[in-house]
């Protein structure tokens, strides 16, 4: 809980008057390690040929959407959602740090995955047909994410979901 309430005070440095906290926890991008590692399309010149240039582990959309905009920052971060946005920060670094904001009317909502490890796995999906994938510890998280945001249902004939509400 001292994490979370440590979390709060960086949080509470980009809230604005009479602005509170619906859901807040530690996320981590999907296939970080994938994109700057051996594996990476960069490192290997057969496999970048193959792929498309702008996609990138745990990320749908064409470039320029939201889910290809927001910044991939290595490590841990800070998620906060509000009645009118979700905030993105870094752990580490300046407290003062904020990585990224969308307005709460551009998200789509979120898609949990099988759990197959000891993180919690989901898409959070946004109004222009983008997603990006995040790992969370605590599967309640996901929960009431996706309680306040709304389901996403795989959508037929896409890989990974698309982005129909329920």
């Amino acid at each position: 809980m001292a994490k979370l309430s440590r979390d709060r005070q960086r949080i509470e440095r980009h809230l604005a008057r009479q602005e509170t906290v619906l859901v807040q926890s530690r996320v981590q991008f999907v296939g970080s390690a994938w994109s700057t590692g051996v594996f990476a399309p960069q490192n290997r010149p057969e496999r970048a040929r193959r792929e498309r240039p702008w996609r990138t582990p745990g990320r749908k959309g064409d470039p320029g959407t939201l889910g290809q905009r927001l910044p991939r920052a290595p490590g841990a971060l800070w998620v906060a959602l509000t009645p009118y946005r979700l905030l993105v920060g870094p752990v580490l670094g300046p407290p003062a740090a904020l990585l990224w904001d969308v307005e709460r009317r551009q998200l789509g909502g979120v898609e949990p995955r099988p759990r197959l490890q000891m993180m919690a796995r989901f898409w959070l999906h946004f109004a222009d047909d983008s997603a990006v994938a995040l790992l969370t510890a605590r599967q309640r998280t996901v929960d009431a994410l996706a309680e306040e945001l709304g389901h996403v249902v795989p959508g037929p004939g896409r890989v990974g979901g698309g982005a129909s509400p329920t």
